[in-house]
């Protein structure tokens, strides 16, 4: 007679928190996994909000200004803010991209 020793095992999941391990992220960023035994079960992502500042610094200086802070909002891809930007101000201020521009910029749409 076999005896099946795997209902005495105890089944529930463990639950580690893993903080940042990469220079993008920054250092608010918490991700809570669920595994059992090695294997990832779920991952639960909680970004944050880091507050550098940005909105205040950028209160003394002119629209034209501001385009290298939004490089360093993210280290991944600063170029989709700075054009995220760009385009708000231009849709703010009525300003109407000559077709050079609209040319150079054809993937974003307007």
């Amino acid at each position: 007679m076999t005896v099946d020793s795997s209902k005495d095992l105890h089944t529930d999941y463990i639950e580690v928190m893993m903080g940042p391990s990469h220079p993008a992220m920054h250092g608010i960023t918490q991700i809570k996994l669920f595994l059992d035994g090695e294997t990832i079960i779920s991952a639960d992502v909680e970004p944050g909000y880091l507050h550098r500042g940005f909105e205040k610094e950028c209160e003394d200086h002119r629209w034209n200004q501001i385009v290298p802070y939004t490089d360093r909002l993210n280290y991944v891809s600063p170029l989709i803010n700075n054009v995220a930007y760009v385009m708000a101000v231009e849709k703010l201020c009525g300003i109407k991209p000559t077709p050079g521009v609209t040319t150079c910029g054809s993937s974003f749409p307007r």
